[in-house]
């Protein structure tokens, strides 16, 4: 997409907690540019807002609901806390921008993380609901249940993906269609970081391709995708 640019705003910080630095707060966010005069200006305030005021947020709880409790547990916690945002656009056409937040605090194997997403409707300029893009009834929950079973019945006979002895009953649990985003390869429908493997790895995250969604998603919206270009697996599994 031409005509929509995006980069990264950046809040960064070392707050202290007594003498020692005790929280590093690293906050990436996107912005959004138009190249066209007068064009799209209304969307790209919309979603610079939208995502300024995220970071705003979580960056204001850092810097008072997590310094006090780090400052509470004293030496029970390991210092210093990281804390942050980090985002990627993951896709962008003329009908669709699909855009990826994840936000984390902690360190080492006690960190803590979780992700959101958002599709935003060039035409009307606004969050596109996921039931409007995705079909949310039985039937279409089973079909893309389905399709991710075996993706990941196939991806746990590889170690690195460091599933749970358990992970298919987990899986099923937590599995939610209105976690998913846009990639050109298709749709990515993500679980929460630790639901079906340790935090440490991230949102999982199963790409399911246009073919495998026939009569799900709303071709209207999605019509210009193409399965044959590609996506970068970092986006997809750890922005």
């Amino acid at each position: 997409m031409s005509f929509i640019t995006w980069s990264e705003k950046v809040i960064k910080s070392k707050i202290n907690v007594g003498e020692r630095v005790g929280v590093v707060e690293n906050i990436k966010y996107p912005f959004f540019e138009t190249s066209l005069e007068g064009k799209n200006k209304k969307l790209c305030a919309k979603m610079n807002e939208f995502y300024g005021l995220a970071a705003q947020k979580y960056s204001g709880r850092i810097r008072t609901t997590l310094v006090k409790s780090v400052a509470r547990k004293g030496n029970l916690v390991r210092l210093p806390v990281n804390a942050g945002m980090k985002c990627a656009v993951t896709f962008a056409d003329d009908n669709i921008i699909s855009v990826v937040l994840d936000l984390y605090v902690g360190n080492g194997d006690k960190m803590k993380m979780k992700r959101f997403s958002q599709m935003w409707s060039i035409q009307t300029g606004n969050i596109i609901p996921v039931c409007e893009f995705v079909r949310t009834g039985k039937t279409a929950k089973r079909k893309i249940l389905s399709n991710i079973l075996i993706s990941a019945k196939e991806n746990a006979k590889n170690p690195s993906f460091g599933y749970y002895d358990n992970f298919m009953e987990k899986l099923k649990h937590n599995l939610s269609i209105a976690n998913c985003f846009v990639v050109p390869a298709g749709i990515a429908f993500f679980v929460q970081p630790g639901k079906i493997r340790p935090t440490k790895y991230g949102a999982t995250v199963f790409v399911l391709p246009k073919s495998a969604l026939d009569g799900i998603i709303n071709n209207k919206i999605y019509s210009k995708n193409s399965e044959n270009s590609s996506y970068d697996v970092n986006i997809v599994n750890n922005v």
